[in-house]
């Protein structure tokens, strides 16, 4: 079977046979039923629409499992071949058409399945969720954690957007918390990891309370290993972790209760947080933005008190507006 010198039309089959569908795919396609072969071509063809939030899911994940089924399909006896036809194209899926399509193909292709604990925002300490293994994590306002359904006994693993705390139930069993540039790694500790990527200082910071934590970047070999009361931080430009130095790790993690504390950050990043934490927003030229600032406050009941701390602080003034807040320079 090859790409020029079949169709699919009078099987029933996709018409619209994508132009990156590998030319050697064709013959290992023999032997399978039209149905088998419609589903493959259909998976590959909207993979490109696929999206999804968890490490390795999505496109090349939707085309690996194609490439897999194929295998799987070729080790077993041929049921029927496909007769010798001509592919015909026609446009990709649109509309609502590819969108049901989309949803049927990925609800048997995307494996393992993945689910998402989301704490809202304007929730000032944040949300609890209990772990299958009896592991406590709670993930401040705007985070997200990604557990897939192999999480267990076995394999202990989650991917983090944001910040949270874990209490981590001791097992013989690894527990890793993935983010957009790290990997923690602990047997059974308490520890806290922010990850934002869309931070102006985009790193992971990894804070632990007790027990020991391993955190890697791109290399596992050139990870650190914290022991109570350090902290760690990927580097900007490397992307692998470095000790952090005159840390507080209790006022790092004070977020659990009501608190706000940052050690030289930009304003832009703590006007992030804010947002997330009072589910407002707040305005700023980049000239602010880009201002660094450390601040400290065991308790924040209502935005306008670290407003007028801020302000204060890097000498701008604020006002309020229609959804929140905005700063601004003075003359």
């Amino acid at each position: 079977m090859s790409r020029n010198d079949r169709t699919y039309r009078e099987q029933g089959l996709p018409e619209n046979v994508p132009n990156d569908f590998p030319e050697e795919l064709f013959e290992r396609l023999e032997g399978m039923t039209p149905s088998e072969v419609s589903s493959l071509i259909e998976a590959w063809s909207v993979s490109d629409s696929v999206r999804h939030p968890a490490p390795g899911v999505g496109k090349a994940r939707v085309r690996s499992n194609v490439l897999s089924a194929i295998d799987r399909r070729n080790d077993r006896a041929p049921v029927r071949r496909v007769p010798a036809l001509r592919i015909v194209r026609t446009p990709r899926f649109v509309g609502v058409a590819a969108s049901i399509l989309l949803l049927v193909v990925a609800s048997f292709l995307l494996a393992p399945e993945v689910t998402t604990f989301h704490a809202p925002e304007g929730s000032l300490t944040g949300l609890s969720v209990e772990l299958a293994d009896g592991s406590d994590v709670t993930l401040a306002a705007g985070s997200k954690l990604f557990v897939t359904d192999r999480f267990g006994a076995g394999e202990r693993r989650v991917h983090l957007h944001g910040d949270a705390f874990f209490d981590v139930e001791k097992s013989d069993a690894p527990f890793v918390v993935r983010t957009f540039d790290a990997r923690t790694t602990v047997l059974g500790t308490r520890f806290d990891v922010q990850a934002w990527p869309t931070a102006i200082d985009a790193e992971t910071t990894v804070h632990v309370l007790s027990g020991r934590v391993r955190v890697s970047g791109t290399s596992p070999e050139a990870g650190v290993t914290l022991s109570p009361g350090e902290s760690a931080a990927t580097h900007a430009e490397s992307r692998e972790p470095v000790l952090l130095e005159s840390v507080d790790v209790a006022q790092a993690t004070a977020w659990r209760t009501g608190g706000f504390s940052f050690v030289n950050e930009p304003v832009g990043d703590v006007i992030s947080e804010i947002n997330r934490r009072f589910d407002i927003r707040v305005d700023a030229p980049a000239s602010i933005r880009l201002r660094r600032i450390s601040y400290w406050k065991q308790t924040v009941e209502s935005p306008d008190e670290i407003m007028g701390d801020i302000a204060a602080t890097i000498g701008v003034r604020y006002r309020r507006t229609a959804n929140g807040y905005s700063l601004y320079l003075t003359d």
